[in-house]
């Protein structure tokens, strides 16, 4: 006891220091990652619903609950914080993001019902037009007319504008007319009823092989090397789902495509399931449905420990506000309605990567995406501010947890930062605390910046110093983690890396 006792004294009377920074090589970020090398076709596969319910409501709750370690850094993010450009991830702008929007386009007729299972939604009807390209058509609940068709077209639009890749989405409207031998099984058209709106999913782009794994690696797959729970582009996805309400995220919304000829493709991972978003999942959650059992009301996992008697009594009712997002609940206060293994391990540089991504996208995007919702003008412009004041309700969350410091430049030997919150949102400014390193987590010195959307940092010349620490936390309440900027000084100042 005396011995480390001694040694506690000795080292911080000789000046070391408790914090050792990480150290970034001297090298450019990153910005696209080589997972396109050619690989055999991947079997296709599905999650086996009885072992992963069983997994994620039992398994892993008592496994997290054991485990002490805190969720690690994700591992697809590059030395500035940033996700590359990947078979995940693939920033768009302007035409190219107009081509990604329009796939193919919407299906031209006549359409032809072709059978076989859905991939895309759960009672979905597979169909090919004119032109042999395949679809899947999705119609609104009687309940709520002009939401599932108008939500999905717009959320697939603005996750795509995100970065993500997603299925091409349509609002259409089809006559019996249109379909080739007509609607015997009134499958797309219900009887008395000759022409509807619906949404039209083109998919497979590639080739479909199943589900993206929740957690792991697709272990058939050879350009896949971080496992998915540890992925931002996962992860991020919960305060994006907060901030486009689509209560129905889970690993179900996420498919795997192989992209090329057999032995010489790769696998592509696509967001897919868009209909939910814009709050539309609520409108008719907790309805009853038919079943062999009769009409069953609640969540399969509560129906499965009460047998059924939890069913009774619940109000069928829908919200009386059907317009959507009207019925959303606040951001902060989103929760899935199932869980998902990468939600686990969100870290506040996610959600901030997120926000960054939301914000990402322009007032001229976000018209154009909700206009292919085919709402009224003044719906349009109500869903418009709705999004808008929920991505600023995503920014006061994220304040909480991280500091919004961004890296502008090097003037000569001044460092100029900005406060993301107030620079781009206009968000009042806060005073930020500045402690500068040394590559050993030897302090040089502390010094306070004053409020204000930039600043200017002056960088200290010292004999022998190479490495630069500038760690920086702003001044709120609760008082956020705080963030680092990494600097190489020689031949000239440079930086190497960021961390929220």
């Amino acid at each position: 006891m005396r011995a480390a006792l001694l040694c506690c004294v000795l080292a911080l009377s000789s000046g070391c220091s408790l914090y050792l920074p990480t150290r970034f090589a001297d090298r450019p970020p990153a910005t696209s990652v080589a997972d396109d090398a050619p690989i055999p076709l991947p079997r296709h596969r599905e999650l086996l619903e009885t072992v992963r319910w069983s997994d994620i409501y039992l398994r892993r709750p008592l496994v997290r609950a054991l485990d002490p370690e805190r969720p690690p850094r994700a591992g697809d993010v590059n030395s500035v914080d940033e996700v590359p450009k990947s078979s995940w991830f693939e920033p768009l702008d302007g035409e190219a993001l107009s081509d990604a929007w329009w796939g193919e386009g919407p299906p031209e007729p006549p359409v032809e019902p072709i059978g076989g299972k859905p991939d895309v939604v759960s009672g979905a009807i597979r169909v090919k037009d004119s032109r042999g390209i395949i679809y899947e058509l999705e119609g609104d609940p009687s309940a709520a007319p002009d939401t599932r068709t108008a939500a999905g077209p717009i959320t697939a639009r603005l996750i795509r504008a995100i970065g993500y890749r997603t299925a091409p989405a349509h609002r259409i409207a089809i006559s019996r007319d249109e379909i080739i031998g007509g609607d015997p099984k009134n499958k797309l058209l219900p009887a008395g009823v000759d022409r509807r709106v619906m949404m039209a999913t083109q998919w497979p782009l590639g080739t479909d092989i199943g589900v993206t794994p929740p957690r792991g690696l697709r272990e058939d797959d050879a350009n896949d090397y971080v496992p998915h729970e540890h992925r931002r582009t996962l992860r991020a996805l919960l305060p994006i789902a907060s901030w486009l309400d689509i209560s129905g995220i889970s690993a179900h919304c996420l498919r795997d495509v192989y992209v090329g000829a057999p032995g010489d493709g790769y696998v592509q991972h696509f967001y897919v399931r868009s209909s939910p978003g814009l709050g539309s999942g609520r409108l008719t959650q907790g309805q009853p449905f038919q079943s062999a059992a009769g009409v069953v009301a609640g969540t399969p996992l509560l129906n499965l420990f009460t047998l059924g008697l939890s069913s009774r009594g619940i109000n069928s009712k829908p919200p009386s506000d059907l317009r959507l997002l009207a019925a959303s609940p606040a951001v902060e206060e989103f929760i899935a309605s199932t869980p998902y293994e990468p939600f686990d391990e969100l870290r506040p540089d996610d959600l901030y990567w997120a926000l960054k991504r939301v914000a990402s996208i322009s007032d001229e995007s976000l018209v154009r995406a909700i206009q292919a919702g085919g709402q009224p003008m003044a719906e349009q412009q109500r869903i418009n501010a709705t999004l808008k004041q929920r991505v600023l309700d995503l920014v006061a969350m994220a304040l909480t947890l991280v500091t919004p410091i961004e890296f502008e430049g090097i003037d000569q030997d001044r460092l100029i930062l900005q406060d993301f919150a107030a620079y781009r949102f206009g968000n009042q400014p806060a005073p930020h605390d500045v402690w500068l390193y040394d590559a050993r987590g030897h302090l040089l010195s502390r010094s306070l910046l004053p409020p204000g959307p930039r600043a200017a940092l002056a960088i200290p010349r010292v004999i022998g110093l190479d490495y630069l620490v500038v760690r920086v936390r702003a001044r709120r309440t609760p008082m956020p983690r705080a963030a680092e900027l990494h600097v190489r000084l020689h031949p000239s100042p440079h930086l190497v890396g960021i961390l929220h």
